[in-house]
């Protein structure tokens, strides 16, 4: 965020919205929870400005150390958002299943997906990365036209699964495609790892996920997600397959490549991202904390060219 107050209009809505959707998503446990609450009580100073800002968020005293796995790549931030969002997806999923019979309290998978396009095309701070997502967002990659819907009232946990499944297609084919470009670039040229290595969770930290090479089964993928970015992963397992109606058949068709082989739009997307690994859901919200702080605080600005950044 700028100096200057945010200008009445789509830029501030939002930057409310996207906070709103956050305290619904985000574990009621979480420490990012009293953040959340103290920005949206305080927005009009928050969207005042970059002091308004800071003097909302100093009282917290936010925890500025990255978790082990996201220091040790050296792009915390990086992993640390596709952390807060990987947390959302499971949240908003978790959130529907507390509202089974008011549809008025339940979100949207569209909702959710166009509020995180909007925020990242808002308040992201590197303009190759956002013009990249909005590209795949607004071109129904991944199937996201289908995939995703507004209806409330009928959508059952199948439907909103796809969310937190869709999130994951994207990120991995982020993982693939820049494998591809650092091949092409003569960058790493003593990297051996095939496209579907750099696909994550590998199948020797998740047996269920996978079927075969760069095909997944549904449910396995989404409990795995649950237990890597939710509070209680150790009861997740269970409770998935005891609420999913009847179990989702699996995506035996569906494979990266058809995503990989697209041509690149943007050349000098981030070269490394921060290779993601399992930690506590607890840490992840911190990450998620300062990552709202960082990205409010400045303003949009262009990724260098050379900026490193490593597999997620």
């Amino acid at each position: 965020m700028s100096e200057a107050p945010l200008a009445e209009g789509r830029q501030k809505n939002v930057l409310e919205n996207f906070l709103q959707i956050l305290q619904e998503t985000v574990p009621s446990s979480c420490s990012m929870q009293p953040l959340l609450k103290d920005l949206l009580a305080k927005f009009d100073k928050v969207s005042s400005g970059q002091d308004g800002l800071a003097n909302v968020v100093q009282p917290h005293r936010l925890n500025t150390t990255w978790s082990p796995s996201c220091k040790k790549h050296g792009t915390g931030f990086t992993c640390g958002l596709w952390s807060l969002f990987h947390i959302l997806s499971v949240g908003f999923v978790k959130w529907n299943q507390l509202n089974p019979w008011n549809p008025d309290l339940r979100l949207s998978s569209g909702q959710i997906g166009d509020a995180l396009r909007d925020f990242i095309e808002f308040y992201l701070r590197c303009e190759v990365c956002v013009d990249h997502f909005l590209y795949e967002y607004d071109s129904c990659d991944y199937d996201r036209c289908n995939r995703f819907s507004f209806d409330k009232d009928t959508d059952s946990i199948q439907d909103w699964m796809e969310f937190p499944l869709w999130l994951f297609e994207m990120h991995n084919g982020v993982n693939a495609r820049l494998r591809i470009e650092r091949l092409e670039e003569n960058q790493d040229a003593n990297d051996l790892t095939t496209e579907f290595e750099v696909i994550w969770p590998p199948r020797d930290q998740c047996e269920s996920c996978w079927i075969s090479e760069g095909r997944w089964e549904e449910l396995g993928m989404y409990v795995w997600l649950s237990e890597q970015y939710w509070l209680d992963s150790d009861k997740v397992k269970d409770n998935e397959k005891k609420n999913a109606h009847p179990e989702p058949k699996p995506r035996a068709e569906k494979s990266f490549n058809n995503q990989i082989a697209k041509p690149k739009i943007l050349r000098n997307l981030a070269k490394k991202m921060a290779r993601q690994e399992s930690g506590s859901t607890l840490l992840f919200c911190f990450l998620g904390l300062i990552g709202i702080a960082i990205l409010l605080k400045s303003e949009r600005k262009r990724c260098r060219r050379k900026a490193h950044y490593k597999k997620v």
